[in-house]
């Protein structure tokens, strides 16, 4: 049996990652851009979102703007929590 050498890639050769956030948590379904509408509802995974109401209509694609800046805000919270835990674990391994 024959190996394979595999040399190390330059960053450039390697195909950038693509990274999709969808669906927070909230669905609507609209028959068009145009037909869409307000709506009401007080379900979902983000509790903060200030326009959630059962009794004031509210526009659901500015609910998803909000809960997509929540979790990019989640994101930047925890990596810049690893890369403070990970400079801790390689300066005390100097």
């Amino acid at each position: 049996m024959s190996r394979i050498k595999v040399g190390k890639l330059r960053r450039k050769a390697v195909a950038p990652m693509q990274y999709y956030l969808i669906d927070f948590g909230l669905s609507c379904r609209f028959p068009s851009y145009e037909g869409r509408g307000l709506v009401l509802g007080k379900v979902g995974q983000d509790k903060s979102v200030p326009e959630l109401s059962k009794r004031i209509p509210y526009d659901p694609f500015k609910v998803d703007i909000y809960q997509m800046g929540s979790v990019i805000n989640r994101l930047i919270k925890v990596s810049l929590v690893l890369s403070v835990n990970l400079a801790k674990v390689f300066t005390e391994l100097l």
